[in-house]
This record gives C-alpha cells, sequence and structure tokens, in this order.
C-alpha cells in the first residue's frame, strides 16, 4: 500500500481518534448517571434512610472523575454508593480507585467468580521439561471451568491472573494445595489442556504444580464495595 501524504495520514488519524468523543462523558452526563445509577445501588441494596450518608469526598471526587473516561462506570458508582452506607462506608478504601482504573471487565468477573474468604479455588500449572530438567514450555493457570466461562478473553485469563495477584486481590498461598486429586483431575482433563499438549515437542516430560487461588481480606473489601453481586441489578447503567 502506498504511503499516505502528510495531510491525508492526519485526516486518518484524526477520524480514528474522533471516537473519544463518545466515550469521554462531560458533567452534566457523569451528574445524570451517578445520581440515577446510585439511586438503584442503594435501593437494591435495601439501605434504609438512617444508614444512608453524604458520600466520602476523598473517593467520590476522584471516581466521579475517573467515570468519565473509564468502561468500569458502574463499579466506581458502586464505591461511591459504598461511601453512602454506613454500614460499608468504613471499608471503602481510596486505593480501590486506582484497582478500578487497572482492571478490564473480565477481571471483574473474574473476582466475582470467586469464592468468598476462607474458602480457595484449586488451579493447576503444568510445566514441559527437557532430559536436562529445564522448562521449555508451560501452561499457566488451569483454572475451573466455570471462571474462565465468564471471559470474553479466555486466553488472556494467565494475564489476568497476574494483574489480580499484583493487585492483592488474590493471593496463591504458597506450597498450598486441596489434598482431594478429583479436584485437578477435573482440571486437566479439560478439553483446551489435551490442545495445548498435542502441540508440545515429543520428549518433554510434564511436571504438574497443583495450587489454589485465594481471594483476600482487601479483595474481599473490594468486592464488597465495588462489584455487583446481585443478579437483579440492571446492567444497561454500565
Amino acid at each position: 500500500m502506498p504511503a499516505l501524504n502528510p495531510e491525508a495520514h492526519k485526516a486518518l488519524v484524526a477520524d480514528k481518534l474522533a471516537g473519544f468523543a463518545a466515550v469521554t462523558w462531560d458533567w452534566s452526563r457523569i451528574q445524570e448517571y451517578t445520581v440515577s445509577s446510585i439511586q438503584e445501588i442503594l435501593a437494591i441494596r435495601t439501605v434504609p434512610p438512617d444508614r444512608m450518608t453524604s458520600p466520602r469526598l476523598d473517593i467520590a471526587i476522584p471516581a466521579i472523575e475517573a467515570m468519565r473516561y473509564s468502561g468500569l462506570k458502574r463499579e466506581f458508582a458502586l464505591l461511591i454508593a459504598s461511601t453512602m452506607d454506613t454500614s460499608l462506608a468504613d471499608d471503602a478504601h481510596p486505593s480501590f480507585i486506582e484497582i478500578l482504573k487497572q482492571l478490564t471487565l473480565d477481571e471483574v468477573r473474574i473476582v466475582l467468580s470467586f469464592p468468598d474468604v476462607g474458602q480457595v479455588l484449586p488451579f493447576a500449572n503444568i510445566n514441559y521439561l527437557d532430559r536436562s530438567g529445564r522448562i521449555l514450555s508451560s501452561l499457566r493457570y488451569i483454572v475451573p471451568e466455570h471462571v474462565a466461562r465468564v471471559c470474553e478473553r479466555p486466553k488472556a485469563l494467565g494475564g489476568y491472573m497476574d494483574n489480580l495477584l499484583r493487585l492483592n486481590i488474590i493471593s496463591a498461598p504458597a506450597h498450598l494445595a486441596i489434598s482431594d486429586e478429583r479436584f485437578y483431575r477435573d482440571l486437566l482433563a479439560q478439553d483446551f489442556v489435551g490442545v495445548f499438549e498435542a502441540g508440545v515437542a515429543p520428549g518433554l516430560k510434564p511436571s504438574v504444580d497443583r495450587r489454589v487461588l485465594a481471594l483476600t481480606d482487601f479483595g474481599q473489601m473490594f468486592r464488597r464495595c465495588c462489584l455487583d453481586e446481585h443478579p437483579g441489578a440492571s446492567q444497561s447503567l454500565r
């Protein structure tokens, strides 16, 4: 394809950037969205009037600003609504704003799929080693099917898990595994594992690392304040 002249190139770039106006909300749209979504959230959570308070400004102001461009507008509204509920306000941490800025919708869905604190989720890694013990190939974060199924991009699940671990939303306690081998047999029996193994070079020896993932206490607070666990909640306000 021949190179564009500078004016045509500039016009093409401007056309590709034009969509920003549609997704970057002005204050009037944010105000309308914030009031309607928070009213709905407080109603769904059945927060009585005597538990309602003014929002925390250290959270509400940066959250409203972040809504202007974020795809997680509802999650920011949930956080603001949490600061307006005296039973949740103390759990609402200012760092939740920066965490929401660093999450995708797939990662939000993954966090919602986790069991509560005190329970664990099995996962496994498979390393394929040559005769000298070098790892030449690996398949990481093999998780239960229901977790991968919530993702629009399941192939990105390994990166999602690394990000959630980095943010301390979940943890992978070292040397901890479920004693019942059936959990891991079910993981390794998933179709995509067989497909991956079929592409591994002959002669490599598989080594299975059985582990668990768990929601952290911090992650539980984050989920309570920022994520929508109510099946009746409207997603049209996202």
